[in-house]
């Protein structure tokens, strides 16, 4: 039973100067640090006020001593929130941390205590539900008691064809919920129109937190986190153990601290040519569909023609001009009739009819708009800067991902999609620098398998993509064609890696203008797999291992689980198979990059210089320019020593620099 979570003053928080594990916790409210809460032992926990300043100081000197390990649940939330409170420990696990590493662990503290330990605990909103329901009953009649504007129409389209509804005023949609008598909060969320007006007048409908609780009430529940976290570290901890993973794990708390630095520097942009790029897009898609609606507008009647129109397209394609009939094939959608007009099915009819090609021009420009040019400047913070949320705990091969916006994913591909980087910039007097490993995958796959072509290619310092296409086609390297022959090449290489097949090879060649068979196809990687024979080696000794035990480890001993490898069903199989060739790989290479972020971290802020986002293989920085020319040769040594000893290939990092992220040149 819990007990001991009370508020304590500065003489009692003496720790003592023993070896020990403190789980640390923290709350927030008002857009503020509300508390922390810790322990030390299970079934007790101690809480400390945001506002009991002597309190945090003597509690930071603890967690500052050197035998301290402070045990956090999700520390990338919980460290950001302690440094507002001048809490800063040496040395941190986390348990979240090492839920995502073991795999057969859900990764919410709640769920790990009653699975563990048998603690039931209650959910934060549950905890704040009925303020929340009080505040929403005050927000709602505060609505239906003044008048609101009339909602403009709006232009939809139902059924291919465009329509003109009338939205139903905000007031009545209020007095609706009003009436229903329960769940104000949970159905005002639910409303897609008209809320924009309310928040400009009253502010966004606020939850309740734990500050409107009873005082009582949310110590409780801040102390049981803590709790929570102290009971379940040595039962996760004994699992890394016995797996092999105690590496790894320190592996990715070393690197915690730059991912965090990540997302409070943000990137800064552009906002004039966000806005000057929408307005670019928007007039490319208006070209396009003007010539759609020349080319096929009587086909349809001459109604409006909308290219983002699935149902419409459909019609079009296979109805009127039975594309599926003269070449490829088509798709019903899951559960439905109707054809699809997915990309991935489009890019079988490009050469059939001109207008394929316009669909899918016009739906990239709607998608650059939408999802980039205009969504973007909307999350921009008060410094002018994007400050993508950063996780470390959701990929299955280590990678970290990015989400609000998703930095990860801007364009780089095409042309047009880089103008989208090129809105994201460096402050006066910085310059954009990307430290990228060069080929690391390729790398890796050469350093594990041992290839000796391979390894050979790298050692002699020639270009890896240029010396499989002279190999592949039996042409010398200077007769190599960059579109012809070197980048087909590099396709089936990275395909490879990935366990592409011939039929997924040709799509992708397809897609961007290389036509082969699906023979030529399966001939290529063949030949890629005789000129490296090794690479096929360890793929195949892979394939097996993973049969053998289930799942797959990279070169630092991350594993990943492939239980569809044992499945009677072909397809499930198929997939395991391709995570199981590709995993190691992929994990191998995050492995490096996060070892360097590791090293980097006690470096760089020494050197004025600012870290902004890990792409893959990739570290983007901010950094004065006086600085580059003393922070790249500290980086690049600090990058290319990041590998095991035991590695095989030689490693090198290449640097661009510039003011804008979509046109920085190489240094």
């Amino acid at each position: 039973m819990l007990h001991g979570f009370v508020y304590k003053g500065l003489h009692e928080l003496s720790l003592g100067n023993r070896t020990m594990l403190i789980a640390v916790d923290t709350e927030w409210a008002r857009d503020k640090p509300f508390c922390l809460s810790f322990s030390s032992q299970p079934g007790t926990a101690t809480v400390i006020r945001a506002d009991q300043v002597q309190a945090l100081t003597a509690f930071n000197e603890q967690l500052q001593e050197p035998e301290t390990l402070t045990v956090l649940h999700n520390a990338l939330y919980d460290l950001p929130v302690l440094a507002q409170m001048g809490v800063y420990p040496a040395k941190i696990a986390d348990t979240m941390v090492m839920a995502y590493l073991l795999q057969d662990e859900p990764q919410a503290l709640k769920q790990l205590a009653y699975r563990h330990c048998g603690m039931i605990m209650t959910d934060y909103k549950d905890m704040v539900e009925a303020k929340t329901e009080e505040l929403a009953l005050d927000y709602l009649l505060q609505i239906v008691s003044q008048p609101w504007p009339k909602p403009a129409p709006v232009l939809e389209w139902a059924k291919g064809e465009p329509k003109v509804r009338q939205p139903q005023n905000i007031q009545r949609k209020a007095l609706r919920i009003l009436k229903a008598g329960k769940d104000f909060a949970l159905k005002w969320k639910t409303i897609s129109e008209g809320k924009e007006i309310v928040e400009e007048r009253l502010g966004p409908l606020r939850a309740g937190e734990l500050c409107d609780i009873p005082h009582e009430d949310a110590v409780f529940y801040a102390a049981r986190d803590a709790d929570a976290t102290i009971r379940i570290y040595p039962i996760l901890w004994e699992r890394i153990q016995s797996q092999g993973l105690e590496g790894t794990f320190w592996r990715d708390m070393r690197m915690l601290p730059m991912v965090i630095n990540m997302m409070k520097n943000g990137i800064l942009i552009d906002q004039e040519k966000f806005a000057e790029l929408s307005q670019y897009f928007q007039t490319k898609m208006d070209q396009i569909q003007g010539r759609i609606q020349l080319q096929v507008g009587k086909l349809l009647d001459n109604k409006v023609v909308n290219p983002g129109s699935s149902q419409q397209m459909a019609t079009l394609i296979y109805d009127k001009l039975e594309l599926h009939l003269k070449g490829g094939k088509h798709k019903a959608k899951k559960g439905g009739k109707q054809k699809s007009t997915a990309a991935e099915v489009l890019k079988r009819y490009v050469g059939l009819h001109p207008v394929v090609k316009d669909i899918m021009d016009w739906r990239g420009y709607q998608k650059l708009k939408s999802t980039y040019a205009d969504a973007i400047p909307k999350l921009v913070k008060e410094d002018g800067r994007i400050h993508t949320h950063l996780k470390v705990t959701r990929t299955s091969t280590g990678r970290l991902s990015s989400a609000s916006p998703n930095l990860m994913a801007q364009p780089v591909r095409s042309e047009e999609g880089r103008r989208i980087r090129d809105c994201f910039i460096a402050a006066p007097g910085y310059v954009l620098v990307s430290g990228d490993y060069s080929a690391i995958e390729m790398k890796v796959v050469a350093s594990e398998s041992a290839d000796g072509r391979m390894l050979e290619i790298f050692w002699s310092g020639g270009d890896i993509h240029t010396q499989t296409a002279s190999d592949m086609f039996g042409i010398p390297t200077d007769k190599v064609d960059a579109k012809k022959h070197r980048y087909p090449a590099k396709r089936v290489g990275f395909g490879i890696l990935y366990m592409i097949t011939a039929e997924g090879l040709q799509r992708e060649l397809a897609a961007d203008g290389v036509d082969w068979t699906l023979q030529e196809c399966e001939d290529k990687i063949k030949a890629w797999f005789r000129i490296y024979s090794g690479v096929a080696d360890y793929m195949k000794r892979n394939g097996e291992f993973a049969k053998r035990y289930g799942y797959v480890k990279d070169m630092w001993g991350r594993r990943r689980y492939v239980p569809g490898i044992r499945s009677t069903n072909k397809w499930i199989r198929m997939e395991a198979e391709r995570q199981a060739g590709n995993a190691p790989i992929q994990m191998g290479a995050q492995g490096i990059i996060k070892e360097a972020m590791g090293r980097l971290v006690p470096v760089y802020p020494d050197l004025g210089i600012k870290p902004l986002l890990q792409i893959h293989d990739e570290i983007l920085w901010e950094m004065p320019e006086e600085m580059v020319s003393v922070a790249l040769p500290i980086i690049e040594e600090i990058m290319c020593a990041s590998v095991p000893s035991t590695f095989l290939a030689p490693v090198a990092v290449d640097f661009e620099i510039g003011k804008r992220w979509g046109s920085m040149k190489d240094y």
